[in-house]
């Protein structure tokens, strides 16, 4: 009965869906430990994974073409939800931000730079970030002499 005084965690996707999933993860892991729900059904975690997620996701996963069994699993419908929640799917779109970004008036060079760092969070850049970052600085700054510099 301690599950009752335990509510479970909030899905907001309303900025940015993969990383607000990535959160959600977590938080039902420690939710599940915290309510005593560890050794619950995977059946019943998979109704709390969908209470959680609200109507909208509830659709996407009756859209996975499941098996009823895989429906009631819970480790498989993690597995779907993250390939339904993968970056790479939105990866170009913070691409293209990250490339049109410039430097705003009244933006110090420092904020600039964490504003791009930001968004390239989200672009999969890899062990290239430091160069794409370089790139973006030497023509987005408005400081022209700091651009002829870099």
């Amino acid at each position: 009965m301690a599950e009752a005084s335990f509510k479970p965690p909030v899905f907001n996707d309303k900025t940015n869906a993969s990383a607000a999933w990535k959160n959600l993860k977590q938080d039902l892991r420690i939710f599940f430990m915290a309510s005593g729900l560890s050794e619950a059904t995977e059946e019943r975690k998979v109704s709390i994974l969908l209470y959680t997620l609200g109507s909208k996701y509830t659709t996407v996963f009756d859209n996975f073409g499941q098996t009823e069994a895989q429906q009631k699993n819970y480790k498989h419908v993690i597995r779907e939800f993250d390939n339904y929640f993968q970056p790479t799917k939105v990866t170009k779109l913070y691409m293209k931000k990250f490339e049109d970004q410039k430097q705003q008036p009244g933006e110090t060079v420092s904020q600039y730079i964490s504003a791009l760092r930001e968004i390239a969070q989200n672009c999969e850049y890899g062990d290239t970030l430091e160069q794409q970052l370089c790139k973006q600085i030497s023509v987005g700054v408005s400081d022209r002499a700091l651009r002829d510099r870099l």
